[in-house]
């Protein structure tokens, strides 16, 4: 005669129920967006008078804060600038310098600011992270500009590619 040990029964429901239980956890963070990698993208610009009375410089200040979960790899970012039907669109500077070895002082590591790195060619935004872009343009002094950044990167583990983008408009100085 079999003997049924109910407590067994009961510990291998109690598991499955359990698997299952986090099988659909995952599935609602998914669906929710736990994966959706999560930077925020902020452009301020400043404008200021040259010398010429045409134009004004546009200093144009792009932050990027990383959440609170894994890193990205930055790939792209790019301003642009867009006045009157003209626009103007700069690679910002996401680029890793390579370094060297200085043998004069011991083992210190000098940045080649000639160089972009080979191995790693692009900056990585860790948790928490925050980082300034800017560029110096120079615009009419007699129109408002809108000011655009868009930024391209993934995370370390995920297929996902994310891009973000922030946008402002400089109105002209008073004169």
């Amino acid at each position: 005669m079999l003997q049924v040990d109910i407590s067994e029964i009961v510990k291998n429901y109690a598991q499955v129920l359990a698997w299952a239980l986090a099988a659909v956890y995952f599935i609602v963070k998914l669906v929710q967006g736990y994966l959706v990698i999560d930077l925020s993208v902020t452009v301020s610009p400043t404008r200021q008078h040259t010398n010429d009375p045409d134009l004004d410089y546009l200093v144009a200040s792009v932050q990027l804060v990383r959440g609170d979960k894994g890193s990205i790899r930055m790939h792209d970012a790019v301003l642009v600038v867009r006045q009157s039907g003209d626009e103007q669109r700069t690679n910002l500077p996401i680029h890793r310098f390579s370094f060297r070895r200085d043998g004069q002082f011991g083992p210190l590591l000098r940045l080649d600011f000639a160089k972009t790195s080979s191995r790693v060619p692009t900056l990585n935004l860790a948790p928490g992270e925050t980082v300034t872009l800017s560029e110096c343009l120079k615009v009419r002094r007699d129109a408002p500009c809108v000011v655009e950044a868009f930024v391209l990167g993934t995370g370390f583990a995920s297929p996902v590619v994310g891009q973000w983008r922030a946008s402002a408009v400089s109105l002209p100085l008073e004169h």
